[in-house]
């Protein structure tokens, strides 16, 4: 398992919808990738800890992060600074 340090953040990306424009479908690649995701783990900051927990759907920045490739799954590891808000 992955467990962040400090006030990073390991998040699962929300997938994308398939989606239909007049009637076409819009391949992903010409799609804008989401900017939200669920939180999977957190690092040991005290003040995000306050704020944050694991099962959270957080909307952050547009290059926030680092992806990394584990057991088959691509993650997104960001910095507390890069969370703009929790989706309730």
């Amino acid at each position: 398992m992955i467990r962040p340090i400090q006030d990073r953040i390991l998040l699962e990306k929300t997938v994308a919808a398939q989606t239909m424009m007049n009637g076409l479908y819009i391949p992903d690649t010409a799609q804008e990738a989401p900017l939200s995701g669920k939180i999977i783990a957190l690092g040991t900051d005290e003040e995000m800890l306050k704020v944050l927990k694991v099962g959270d759907i957080v909307i952050y920045t547009k290059y926030a992060g680092n992806e990394v490739d584990y057991e088959g799954v691509t993650y997104l590891l960001i910095n507390f600074s890069d969370v703009l808000c929790v989706i309730e």
